[in-house]
């Protein structure tokens, strides 16, 4: 019975393996619309993003982050002004030495959605958001002194929507390193 079950256990294992592993001149299997980026960067079946440049404080212990998002194809993301959608928002995750500041976004489109008629405001193509903060206390102390950079977290939060389905609203983290300037 166990060299039956042992049997049964690779004959469905095996094409998974496989697949996982990727054949000879293939990627690795990879979930759908998502993708391995470099750190500053996600990547979704809706859009991908990456921070631009060095995340750099200043002296006076103030910064900002630039993220570059492009939606995929025949994709919509909420923009920041958007109504009774979640709002396209990058944030940080919360810490007490980390204070985030203003943003500055594109002006976003509007964009009516066939199947209901609906108008909203969107972006279709890619935009630049920046957003800028303020380390205090030990971070501060940290991002001074260190070789390599110290790790925040970043969340990106967003809704998006092709031409005929509207997606659940989307929260993903990526890691920035911040640097001295």
């Amino acid at each position: 019975m166990r060299v039956l079950a042992a049997c049964a256990l690779l004959v469905i294992a095996a094409p998974l393996v496989l697949v996982a592993q990727g054949r000879p001149g293939q990627p690795a299997l990879v979930l759908p619309g998502e993708a391995d980026l470099p750190e500053g960067g996600i990547q979704t079946r809706h859009l991908q993003a990456q921070v631009v440049g060095e995340s750099r404080v200043g002296p006076d212990g103030t910064g900002s982050i630039t993220l570059a998002v492009t939606p995929s194809p025949r994709m919509h993301i909420y923009a920041h002004d958007a109504e009774g959608y979640t709002a396209f928002r990058l944030e940080f995750e919360s810490r007490p030495d980390l204070v985030g500041g203003s943003h500055a976004y594109p002006a976003s489109e509007i964009s009516v959605f066939a199947p209901t008629g609906e108008t909203s405001n969107v972006y279709t193509r890619p935009f630049r958001v920046t957003r800028g903060f303020t380390v205090k206390g030990r971070l501060r102390d940290q991002v001074r002194t260190s070789a390599d950079g110290v790790p925040i977290t970043l969340l990106v939060r967003y809704q998006a929507c092709d031409d005929r389905v509207c997606y659940r609203a989307e929260q993903r983290s990526l890691t920035v390193r911040l640097r001295p300037r």
